[in-house]
């Protein structure tokens, strides 16, 4: 079996919401997601990190408990464990996909330590991802690395910055420029960013200003850096079958709407920016935490880092939610990560059902 289709979330959440470059009425979510229009679940699961101790209590964990002790409590119906939960034997497994053989977490962790780069996918409005990325930060803390967030522009950077501060960051520094970045769903970040405090850990506002991101979408590429634009060859045509890929993908996510090639254009430049920018700013190594679109390997930051650093590693985590016919490892097979680490799904709306303007794409469910 092949990939399967984009998820609903992923493209409208970071790029047209985000953006807002789509007629209005044309992204299925909005970037800023009230806490009324979660569903019960995921409001559970929110409600549960909360309630997890802080990341400044001593004693790191087991790397071999992550999956258990470090990760949520599942939802109703669902067991998260390295081993697999009865029934849904994918639940809490990694599966290196280049050997196709499944893995502990402190395996898993030792290939991070040794990569220069690691990469950490999510489905955003996924809890259980966001406390696995913060038990993996956590266990890499010991080789200092600096934790890139795609949530925050590089113009909220000062916020979050030990030297630009002139003290410690605090949790309360990175809950502001979260919230004056426009970034929603801070309370299931919160774990991710707590333990980069707790370790003071560098951490950086990874992605385009939103100066740039406004320049961007008037001027196109002429409003970047041109050393970055001629570095990555940015204002070159992407080879037809990514593109090709791309646009699926962005009416696929869009509940089978095409918004027309200029708006696909400039959604596609967005793409391309960010990725670029997002690898530009952790060139000195580290960990990113980023949408699974993101830290893909065949078109994402994996890609523009192998430019900026050749020879070093960069290792990609995708967080893939396991769906209820989808236990065979195989139908996740062609996935373009390093490591994939199955966890429960989180029980959300159809992103598609009140979206009455645009048909049903075939095959669009939800899910990564």
């Amino acid at each position: 079996m092949g990939m399967r289709p984009a998820h609903p979330i992923i493209l409208p959440f970071i790029l047209a919401a985000l953006f807002a470059i789509a007629p209005v009425g044309v992204s299925p979510l909005r970037a800023q997601m009230p806490q009324a229009e979660l569903s019960e679940a995921y409001a559970d699961a929110a409600r549960l990190i909360r309630s997890v101790p802080p990341a400044s209590r001593t004693g790191a964990p087991s790397p071999d408990a992550l999956s258990a002790a470090a990760a949520p409590p599942a939802l109703p119906g669902t067991r998260s464990t390295a081993e697999g939960a009865p029934g849904r034997p994918l639940d809490g497994r990694i599966l290196d996909t280049a050997s196709g053989r499944f893995i502990k977490e402190s395996e898993l962790i030792a290939r991070l330590l040794d990569a220069r780069f690691a990469l950490l996918g999510e489905i955003h409005d996924n809890a259980f991802h966001h406390r696995l990325q913060a038990a993996l930060v956590k266990n890499l803390a010991a080789r200092r690395p600096s934790v890139g967030f795609e949530m925050l522009p590089s113009d909220m950077g000062p916020l979050v910055s030990r030297e630009a501060l002139g003290r410690p960051v605090t949790i309360e520094d990175v809950a502001l420029a979260w919230q004056r970045g426009g970034w929603s769903l801070w309370d299931i970040y919160r774990p991710v960013a707590e333990e980069a405090v707790a370790a003071e850990l560098p951490i950086l506002a990874a992605n385009l200003s939103k100066a740039d991101k406004e320049k961007l979408k008037k001027e196109g590429w002429s409003a970047l850096d041109p050393r970055m634009v001629r570095r990555f060859n940015l204002d070159k045509p992407l080879p037809p079958d990514v593109h090709d890929t791309l646009l699926r993908e962005i009416i696929e996510s869009h509940c089978g709407y095409n918004p027309g090639e200029e708006v696909i254009s400039k959604m596609i430049m967005v793409q391309r920016a960010w990725d670029a920018t997002m690898a530009t700013s952790m060139a000195n190594g580290g960990v990113l935490i980023a949408g699974n679109g993101h830290v893909r390997l065949d078109r994402g930051v994996p890609a523009y880092l192998s430019v900026l650093a050749p020879g070093e590693t960069a290792l990609s985590v995708g967080f893939v939610e396991v769906g209820p016919a989808e236990e065979d490892p195989s139908a996740y097979g062609s996935m373009p990560y390093h490591f994939l680490w199955f966890t429960p799904r989180v029980d959300r709306k159809d992103p598609c059902a009140d979206f009455p303007r645009t048909p049903r794409s075939t095959g669009v469910e939800p899910g990564l």
